[in-house]
């Protein structure tokens, strides 16, 4: 993803996984899946902050997202969580377009939690084609943060 300001709009640039080509993507268009403007296939959607997903959405939004999910459940009540929680919204903007990273509390959310086996918070997950890849607990910089996103 590259940023590129234009005018009043901010605009994304996401290459499109089938053919390679650069699409300009608006901002307004977040949550949005496109097509790409070469071969038509469908972009990975832009999200630019984290998504809040339940134990009743997670599924379906797994379904939905063709690209790589990073998904932290965390809690309001731990001090840890709200540290890492600027981080994680600075890792969002940077993986728009590439992947989408969600959010899950596990005080509200106890089937995800028991399904993810999560012990501790925060915890991350990296899912792609919606398996588990890698994890990570605890707080960590965004460096880390991105280099488990992209490090397969």
């Amino acid at each position: 993803m590259v940023k590129q300001q234009g005018g009043v709009l901010d605009n994304y640039l996401i290459i499109c996984n089938s053919c390679k080509t650069k699409n300009r993507v608006p901002a307004s268009s977040e949550g949005k899946s496109g097509r790409c403007g070469n071969c038509h296939t469908l972009l990975q959607p832009l999200y630019l902050r984290p998504v809040a997903l339940s134990d009743n959405s997670f599924d379906s939004f797994l379904r939905d997202s063709p690209g790589s999910i990073l998904a932290e459940f965390w809690s309001p009540h731990c001090p840890h969580c709200l540290e890492f929680a600027p981080v994680l919204r600075d890792a969002a903007s940077e993986t728009a377009g590439k992947g989408v990273i969600v959010q899950i509390n596990i005080d509200e959310n106890p089937r995800l939690t028991a399904r993810f086996k999560i012990t501790g918070v925060p915890t991350v997950i990296l899912l792609i084609d919606g398996k588990e890849v890698k994890r990570a607990s605890g707080t960590m910089n965004k460096q880390n943060l991105l280099a488990l996103f992209y490090n397969r």
